[in-house]
């Protein structure tokens, strides 16, 4: 059902916020399969699609600000998708979903995407409607997200 605004028009969904220090960015799409793990589709064709994906994680992000992204050292990437049939697995996801990666490094949240700076997660959760269809990126901070975990002797904990 579609959440309805006071004139009766549809809501605007969000395309990208900060919660809690964390960057989420929106999409009511999945990937396009041109550009998922196991597409044997014409480099141009693939081209198109990757250049799409990274054009839509600019405009989200120019949307909410650059001046609002937050910068970590360390970041974890958790990409959930919202699946309504079969599901791509998790580095099918992961593959396709590396364009978004590739425009928030450049965007500088993170200074590089090598596994020294950058933990990738994905998940799957299964939505009731094809039309709800659509996977979301949350880029946390790696570093706190460990010393909650295991009390270490970071800045952070020091009395």
């Amino acid at each position: 059902m579609v959440k309805r605004g006071p004139q009766g028009q549809p809501e605007p969904r969000k395309l990208a916020e900060v919660v809690e220090g964390a960057l989420i960015v929106y999409f009511d799409y999945l990937p396009p399969p041109e550009i998922r793990g196991n597409s044997r589709a014409h480099w141009r064709t693939i081209s198109r699609a990757a250049n799409s994906m990274k054009e839509a994680t600019r405009a989200r992000i120019l949307f909410l600000g650059e001046d609002k992204l937050p910068k970590f050292q360390k970041a974890r990437f958790i990409y959930t998708q919202y699946w309504c049939g079969k599901p791509l697995d998790g580095d099918s996801l992961l593959k396709s979903v590396k364009n978004v990666t590739d425009t928030i490094v450049d965007f500088g949240v993170v200074k590089d995407d090598s596994p020294d700076f950058v933990e990738f997660f994905a998940k799957a959760e299964r939505v009731p409607h094809r039309y709800q269809r659509g996977f979301e990126l949350r880029v946390e901070d790696a570093i706190q997200l460990e010393c909650n975990v295991r009390r270490c002797q970071c800045p952070c904990h020091k009395k």
